[in-house]
């Protein structure tokens, strides 16, 4: 998960697009958490990020009774001080890129940024995905 917000002095973040993208970020932090298998996390994330896409990311709770999930693991950790520590633990991940990442989404695979792919995602994403 890339972090494109700003970590302040007292383990708080100033988040690029806002309250919710700080709700949704550390909700599927929570999902990857709760659900270590990519089958089992990367459906939730989907159907979270289409939500944010058609500018319906206020629904996103209902992605659990779309995909059969039960919410009380990712509700547990989302309010809690664990979805927080999970929030600062990818933040470091994100810091500590090298080279450091220049946009987002900034796709690493084996310690080694993609390039052209991640610009080709910038480009399209210019275009679809909105400012929450």
């Amino acid at each position: 998960m890339g972090y494109n917000a700003k970590l302040r002095g007292n383990n708080t973040f100033d988040w690029q697009h806002g309250p919710y993208e700080c709700l949704l970020n550390t909700v599927e932090a929570c999902a990857i958490d709760a659900w270590p298998d990519l089958n089992e996390h990367f459906p939730f994330i989907y159907c979270v990020e289409k939500l944010v896409q058609e500018r319906k990311y206020r629904e996103w709770e209902s992605c659990f009774k779309k995909l059969g999930l039960d919410p009380k693991p990712i509700d547990n950790c989302y309010t809690s001080e664990f979805g927080k520590e999970l929030d600062l633990k990818y933040a470091a991940e994100t810091n500590g890129l090298q080279p450091p990442h220049k946009y987002v989404p900034w796709v690493v695979v084996d310690g080694e940024p993609l390039y052209e792919f991640s610009s080709a995602i910038m480009h399209q994403a210019k275009h679809t995905i909105p400012i929450i």
